[in-house]
């Protein structure tokens, strides 16, 4: 029981990004966080998208530049869902700062530039965790 409990709390992170080599970056800096987390991963925004509709993640974290549906189509798409709201966007890209502003990404998506800001996404992540525990009590 309380297993399944502490499972609900724990936060939702789906990590978006079709480099392996980064994937496996994220899965260990991401592990070494001191939150109660499950992660998962997807390798394009089209399987981003079935995942996001399995997992309902709290927090994604998407690379903008991938074949198949890139992060922006991925994230465009996800904007036209209500259910996707309250998720918390956050994308990760070798693009220049020129090429986002020119793309039409929500505003509520926070946009960094490799290389990954772990310490910035490990604060995003430790807030909405502390959110969700505090609407979960």
């Amino acid at each position: 029981d309380q297993a399944i409990k502490s499972g609900q709390q724990a936060l939702q992170i789906l990590v978006v990004e079709d480099d392996p080599l980064l994937l496996k970056l994220y899965k260990a800096r991401l592990g070494a966080w001191k939150i109660s987390m499950v992660v998962e991963t997807a390798s394009d925004g089209f399987e981003g998208l079935v995942k996001v509709g399995l997992q309902r993640p709290d927090l994604l974290i998407t690379d903008l530049q991938m074949p198949h549906m890139d992060g922006f189509q991925m994230i465009n798409s996800l904007a036209q869902i209500a259910d996707c709201s309250a998720m918390q966007i956050v994308a990760v890209t070798g693009l220049s700062i020129q090429d986002i502003a020119s793309s039409a990404l929500p505003s509520t998506v926070r946009v960094f530039t490799k290389p990954i800001p772990f310490n910035e996404l490990e604060s995003i992540a430790e807030l909405l965790a502390s959110q969700k525990k505090a609407i979960a009590n």
